[in-house]
């Protein structure tokens, strides 16, 4: 039985996000209301609250979770180098629309201290990076600084992220002052 509701659970989970982003590719984001989504889920506003405390709260969840899976790939890599790191990284944060999606939401901020947080892990945690370094710190806030203004500077132009360049440019970064551990 306990698997059962899992698996609605699960479904309903699917539906409402899946019903948002299909909502945002018609409607603007302030404009979607809880009746619009569990309307186009298919769920009660039950199943929706059980859930979700509000719609940023789909798409933060959404992210979160994405986060943990993505670190669970990183971390099961036998060698992992930086330029691979980011590739993952930046893969990830290409499904979904995910960078069209935050920006309609005004879910930038939340977003941005949710993957620096990721990073700040993964760098001190696989690399050994001191993050009590400033320079180091400083250093991550850069690297995230250039990923989301070049992800927002091609979503505004609704180009394709050239996931090269942008490794490029990210890698660059690491040769400014900062000596890696």
């Amino acid at each position: 039985m306990a698997e059962g509701r899992n698996e609605s659970h699960v479904l309903a989970v699917d539906c409402i996000y899946t019903a948002l982003l299909q909502l945002m590719k018609i409607k603007p984001y302030k404009e979607i209301t809880i009746t619009d989504i569990t309307n186009k889920a298919g769920v009660s506003r039950m199943a929706y609250y059980r859930n979700y405390k509000d719609k940023d709260d789909i798409l933060v969840k959404h992210a979160e979770e994405s986060i943990t899976e993505l670190e669970q790939r990183i971390i099961s890599k036998k060698s992992l180098t930086e330029e691979g790191l980011l590739r993952d990284f930046i893969t990830n944060m290409q499904s979904d629309m995910f960078v069209y999606n935050i920006m309609q939401a005004g879910l930038f901020q939340k977003m941005f201290n949710l993957y620096k947080e990721f990073m700040v892990r993964v760098y001190s945690g696989i690399f050994g990076w001191d993050m009590e370094d400033e320079n180091i710190q400083l250093l991550i806030y850069r690297k995230m600084g250039c990923l989301f203004g070049y992800m927002m500077y091609m979503n505004d132009r609704k180009q394709k992220l050239n996931t090269e360049i942008l490794i490029e440019h990210l890698m660059s970064l690491a040769n400014d002052g900062v000596s890696e551990q």
